[in-house]
């Protein structure tokens, strides 16, 4: 089985006694390692005062396609010259390169850092690091990369008490602190592999952490004190998640599936958020007859109990204030036109009513109607659409964070509004898919490609947008 690690190394740095730091060695990858791996296979402090580090004998990793060794390393100088700097690392005797650092800039000498070398084969190398001025304090980890076919970092990023980078699946990161004290040091929504008090004016610790899905991975250091630096790196494994936006997603329904199913695949949200399954009522079902992409399609029927429902959610609730973005989107087929017939709502009745867009005030035209008391409603309209039965039309509703709500039909848009409160109802019922939750209601034909986007606004343009010509990307 793949497995595939987004490691951070956090180092902060400060080292004295001359210590052999115990081995501590995680192995995040498959014994076969047939898919990218990321192993921490080594760790260790210094506190002999020199131009040199040398850090003998050191684990790195086995051979492997595309091996790379990285080094994290934290320093302090105890002088506070402010005179020292790296000037070259070595790892098993081949030279290494600098991906990223940290540098204080009080003359305090102290630095996170993250070097990289390729190595071919496996077993043990000296790790030797070279300063311009003797450094008296350093602690690194040691790790091996492989089955990632670039070589090279993709994203790097700095900071002194928080740093933060975007990661995409597949992804390694690296992160290295340090702090100018002794006392253990920590970073946030990480796992630490190893924690070291290297004397009186270090502490090395190190993490490594693996999201499954893109992630923008904000970390901050403790305590925030006696200069905190922080260097992030990345290495990516694959191709770049095709949606900037994936975080942001929180439906996402491409609807393939076998035939005349009503569970399983077909049903199922594949955002991030990880809706679960929807739940389908009376006869209708997935059908391969009709679809926009892919193989097949949902099909609602009009009939009294027909139906397509998620629980309810926090993330359904699309806007609280004014300035809150937002973005609904999806294709419709009509088998029969008419009004009452909902596309997406979260619109039970009076009361506890949300938001829904549905042909209301004509069989041809979209409306979008919301709530922001659970009761008295604003409707926003197109003109213009012409909705017939027997087509395909690309929808979508988004509000800027002006607070303008835009309609869409095949990208033109058709209808527009700016409310003076566009805080939407914090409705208790379920999500309805071309049905007002199992209340009613219910669109009499195909829908394909569901998704909201809940913090973004994607297309927020009078003049329109160009619609996909393929289904929405999936990054998880």
């Amino acid at each position: 089985m793949l497995k595939k690690l987004l490691a951070f190394v956090l180092s902060a740095a400060i080292c004295v006694a001359p210590v052999s730091a115990q081995m501590l060695t995680l192995n995040y990858g498959p014994g076969a390692f047939s898919g990218p791996d990321l192993t921490n296979t080594d760790s260790a402090c210094s506190s002999v005062s020199g131009t040199v580090t040398t850090f003998t004998s050191k684990n790195l990793g086995g051979a492997g396609p595309n091996k790379i060794n990285i080094v994290s390393i934290s320093w302090v100088d105890g002088t506070s010259a402010g005179t020292a700097e790296i000037s070259g690392v070595t790892i098993g005797g081949t030279a290494a390169t600098r991906a990223v650092r940290s540098i204080a800039t009080d003359n305090t000498n102290s630095n996170a850092e993250v070097w990289y070398a390729s190595v071919a084969g496996g077993g043990t190398g000296n790790i030797v690091v070279t300063t311009g001025t003797a450094v008296n304090q350093m602690t690194i980890a040691v790790y091996r990369l492989i089955n990632y076919s670039v070589s090279t970092p993709f994203l790097t990023a700095t900071g002194t008490t928080t740093a933060g980078i975007s990661t995409n699946t597949g992804d390694a990161l690296i992160a290295v602190g340090t702090r100018s004290d002794s006392a253990a040091t920590t970073l946030t929504n990480m796992v630490q592999d190893y924690g070291f008090s290297c004397g009186a004016t270090q502490y090395g610790t190190h993490y490594s952490f693996f999201p499954n899905t893109p992630s923008a991975i904000n970390t901050a250091i403790s305590p925030s004190t006696n200069t905190p630096l922080i260097a992030m790196v990345t290495w990516h494994s694959g191709a770049v998640c095709a949606d900037p936006s994936w975080s942001s997603v929180k439906l996402l329904m491409p609807m393939e599936g076998a035939n005349l199913s009503t569970t399983g695949q077909g049903l199922t949200d594949r955002s991030s958020a990880a809706h679960g399954v929807a739940t389908s009522g009376a006869s209708s079902t997935i059908e391969t007859a009709q679809f926009q992409f892919g193989t097949s399609s949902y099909r609602m029927h009009a009939a009294i109990g027909n139906s397509l429902v998620y629980n309810d959610s926090a993330d359904w609730r699309l806007s609280a204030a004014n300035s809150d973005q937002f973005t609904i989107e999806g294709w419709v087929r009509y088998a029969g036109t008419g009004t009452g017939r909902s596309v997406l709502s979260q619109f039970p009745g009076a009361g506890n009513n949300s938001w829904q867009i549905w042909n209301n005030s004509s069989a041809s035209e979209w409306d979008f109607t919301f709530s922001t008391d659970g009761t008295a409603t604003t409707t926003i309209s197109t003109s213009g659409a012409a909705l017939t039965t027997n087509t395909w039309y690309a929808w979508a509703v988004d509000k800027d964070a002006t607070g303008k709500i835009r309609i869409y039909k095949n990208g033109v848009m058709l209808g527009s509004s700016t409310p003076a409160n566009s805080s939407f109802f914090d409705s208790t019922v379920g999500l309805g898919i071309l049905s007002i939750n199992s209340v009613g209601n219910r669109l009499d034909g195909w829908g394909d490609e569901f998704r909201i986007t809940k913090g973004v606004a994607r297309y927020a343009s009078d003049s329109g947008y160009t619609v996909s010509t393929t289904s929405f990307p999936i990054c998880n």
